[in-house]
């Protein structure tokens, strides 16, 4: 009887394993170990979720969970930083990489001296607050960094249809 749970338990569990390993390689660079054939497409998916990670950290006040969004995505910078492909090599895309590069090694150095905790005082007075504006523009610059790698297009948007005007009536001869 014990060993039947035992044997449910194992297979749900390697189960799981497997969805959570499958799903993070579908569409996460960081989670498909940065292969050949990574495309702009996901490396912004994947600077994009680091972002948004790393400002809900940051909200929370977590100095822990700021340090270790820090430090994942110092790795994804750097990778992207040394990438040859044509797309990551653009202009725009590669000085948004070096920029966000540069800011994030510089916070890490700040946040190293920092103890973790997640203490909340005043406003402007919790245990970030002395990295708010480095914060703010390593936030800034990954948001650019998305926009830079999906090559700065708008969002499409469907257009209404434009009203045609009623053409104009010929005047009649009494």
């Amino acid at each position: 009887m014990r060993m039947g749970f035992v044997k449910k338990l194992a297979v749900v569990v390697v189960g799981s394993m497997i969805a959570l390993a499958g799903g993070a390689s579908a569409d996460d660079w960081h989670g498909s170990g940065w292969t050949a054939t990574a495309d702009p497409e996901v490396a912004a998916k994947t600077v994009q979720r680091m972002h948004d990670q790393l400002k809900s950290a940051y909200e929370a006040g977590d100095v822990a969970g700021v340090k270790g969004n820090v430090t994942e995505l110092d790795g994804v910078l750097d990778a992207l930083v040394t990438r040859t492909d044509e797309w990551a090599t653009r202009a725009e895309t590669r000085d948004n990489s070096v920029k966000a590069n540069d800011l994030n090694t510089e916070l890490a150095g700040k946040l190293a001296g920092m103890p973790d905790g997640t203490a909340k005082g005043l406003p402007g007075l919790d245990l970030l607050s002395g990295v708010t504006a480095l914060l703010t523009s390593l936030l800034q610059t990954l948001l650019d960094l998305v926009s830079s790698l999906l090559g700065g297009l708008p969002i499409p948007v469907p257009l209404p249809p434009l009203p045609i005007p009623p053409l104009p009536v010929a005047p009649v001869a009494p």
